[in-house]
């Protein structure tokens, strides 16, 4: 199992930065300096994976017709050449990419509003900055679409969150011995659990939570707040912030058997980091990251390091591709689409 995204950054700055000392790996402005590195590094592992590392199978787009857009998934970039839509149990069929305004004249002179939609176009972005996907014709009903290998977004590398603050509240409410713990949420998934806080003592009183940890990453877009139990060292949910901007929560007043599931461990987070193979993470990742950190005190100016590491990710890319594409020689069994009677392949297909 690979590291995440935390234990990425802890363990480099743990062990080659400090030899073993948890002190400069809890220091949060060394761990935002990491992570920037650490972003620097990612994108030119990102640039240099093969093309259909970075492709995106079987994604899903909910979408109203009716003149309504849909919205693309959230990892999607951009559609490449690769990507086909489609409209659920049609999946011969896909549907025709237009350009825009071309969509604007259908719309403008087709007097026909109905029909099972055969073109579509990406147009406009939500708030959240997605793209929206429209088609025609459009219909009263609803249409589940699947999107075929679009070029996925380079992945966020969310760290976890740094701990937040235990107040002691007014009465009336908990009795016990209580710390917290907070998550970053994304798209994707949740990290595993942050810094505990510090521990307080309620008697008949409420608990109040300040200082809950921001995520500078964008795809951050809420945070879970969980507690012991009372004299307790597992967490249970307390509640869902909605948002990456509240940094308190006051008046938890939440009962022992109320609390809800515990936070995610490393090995079922999602920090982004999980995207790669195992040996990209501890070679590519921990290894550029232990360079950039050390060598020159990080200064991005010095390029040495960085030729020699960007000659290791495609030496990696390399040899991965070469094993990947072993098996592409075998014969292919199942479906088999644009086949014609008297190909070779013809025969594998069933």
């Amino acid at each position: 199992m690979g590291m995440t995204t935390a234990e990425t950054i802890s363990n480099t700055l743990r062990f080659y930065l400090n030899i073993g000392s948890d002190t400069v790996a809890t220091d949060q402005n060394l761990r935002e300096r990491a992570r920037f590195f650490l972003i620097l590094l990612l994108k030119d592992v990102w640039d240099e994976a093969p093309f259909w590392f970075r492709l995106k199978v079987g994604g899903t787009v909910s979408l109203v017709a009716n003149d309504s857009f849909g919205t693309m998934p959230s990892d999607f970039s951009h559609e490449g050449e690769e990507m086909k839509v489609y409209i659920q149990n049609y999946p011969d069929q896909p549907l025709q990419w237009i350009a825009p305004d071309q969509m604007q004249a259908l719309r403008r002179t087709t007097n026909s509003t109905t029909g099972r939609p055969m073109q579509y176009t990406l147009q406009d972005r939500t708030v959240a900055g997605r793209p929206k996907i429209q088609i025609w014709p459009s219909a009263n009903t609803t249409y589940t679409l699947l999107v075929d290998n679009y070029v996925k977004l380079m992945p966020d590398l969310v760290d976890r969150p740094v701990a937040p603050i235990a107040e002691v509240g007014a009465a009336v409410g908990l009795t016990g011995a209580y710390s917290y713990l907070v998550t970053f949420v994304t798209a994707s998934g949740e990290t595993e659990a942050g810094i505990a806080s510090n521990t307080i003592t309620l008697a008949n009183q409420k608990g109040n939570v300040t200082s809950i940890p921001v995520s500078p990453c964008h795809s951050v877009t809420s945070r879970k707040l969980y507690r012991t139990s009372a004299g307790g060292s597992t967490y249970g949910l307390v509640t869902t912030i909605a948002d990456n901007t509240t940094t308190s929560y006051l008046g938890d007043v939440l009962v022992d058997g109320s609390l809800g599931v515990a936070p995610p461990t490393t090995v079922t987070a999602i920090t982004g980091t999980e995207q790669f193979p195992e040996d990209a993470q501890e070679r590519l990742f921990m290894g550029g990251l232990r360079t950039a950190l050390a060598t020159s005190q990080g200064d991005v100016r010095d390029l040495r390091w960085r030729e020699e590491w960007m000659k290791d990710v495609k030496r990696f890319w390399g040899n991965y591709k070469q094993g990947r594409s072993e098996p592409m020689a075998m014969p292919t069994y199942g479906t088999t689409r644009n086949l014609t009677y008297g190909d070779p392949r013809y025969r594998f297909s069933v």
